[in-house]
């Protein structure tokens, strides 16, 4: 695989019965749609389209991109990829938290610099509306020696919340961030020198036995939260092998959530809904 850097535009949507992953990418020799469709009771699929770099065309700010028949912006996305079409329009719960800035990734080439923003789907093929999503905007410099995890609970039950998660490894370490949204209020728990102390990861996706499992910390003076997520080995797919690494996804997960939040504290769920990724 040839270096260089590698810019991801993502769209993550569904419940427990269906959900859907649609990438675009521009990578250092060509463009690519990559489509992950999950249904309960069969087996993932993960489809590929490819196309010359220059192919993918960036809107002005940045933040949607168009390549082939897909367009996946802050709105929607939509395409079609062999016998799948989809279509889904979103309203994002605005701002987008930048989970990783760019500096840090100038300071580690296999560092993504990440951005992300939760939302709800209005409309979307077989799909009532009000289903969670998520848009992200990454770009890594060197994706073939990159590690990460990624935890994304959208749809906690009995709650209006949301909580993302992710880590990077750097430096020798696994270097965490995310945010989480109760309701209309944000927390951004993206402070990349308090987060070296205030964030743990004891467990990050290893395939040990017949789960991965996922379990990080965070603790400061307002929040404190402890989150865990797993899901069966075999409800991953590879999504792609890079270099020496392979991702794996699964948007089955399920995750707890031990919450504290001003000493007010909660515990939440969400059931085979949550999108969970380790590469390494």
């Amino acid at each position: 695989m040839a270096r260089g850097a590698v810019e991801i535009w993502y769209a993550a949507w569904g419940d427990a019965r269906a959900a859907y992953l649609v990438d675009l990418i521009r990578r250092p020799v060509e463009s690519l749609v990559r489509v992950a469709a999950f249904r309960r009771g069969e087996a993932a699929r993960v489809l590929r389209q490819v196309f010359p770099r220059q192919t993918l065309v960036v809107d002005t700010d940045g933040e949607g991109a168009t390549l082939g028949s897909w367009r996946l912006d802050r709105n929607g996305c939509a395409g079609r990829i062999e016998d799948l079409a989809l279509d889904c329009r979103y309203r994002l719960h605005e701002p987008a938290v930048t989970m990783v800035p760019a500096w840090v990734g100038r300071l580690s080439a296999a560092v993504p610099a990440l951005r992300s923003t939760p939302g709800t789907v209005t409309d979307a093929q077989g799909q009532p509306g009000g289903v969670p999503c998520v848009f992200s905007r990454y770009r890594v410099g060197d994706i073939a020696r990159a590690r990460w995890f990624l935890i994304s609970a959208q749809a906690f039950e009995d709650a209006d919340a949301r909580c993302e998660i992710s880590g990077g490894w750097f430096a020798g370490r696994w270097a965490l961030t995310g945010y989480l949204r109760l309701g209309d209020q944000l927390a951004p728990l993206n402070s990349p020198m308090a987060n070296l102390r205030r964030f743990r990861a004891q467990a990050t996706g290893s395939a040990d036995g017949p789960a991965r499992r996922f379990d990080v910390s965070y603790q400061s003076r307002r929040v404190t939260l402890r989150l865990t997520a797993e899901a069966p080995s075999d409800a991953f797919v590879v999504l792609e092998r890079e270099g020496a690494t392979t991702i794996h996804t699964t948007l089955f997960g399920s995750c707890a959530l031990e919450l504290s939040v001003d000493g007010a504290r909660r515990q939440l769920v969400a059931r085979d809904r949550c999108l969970l990724e380790v590469k390494g």
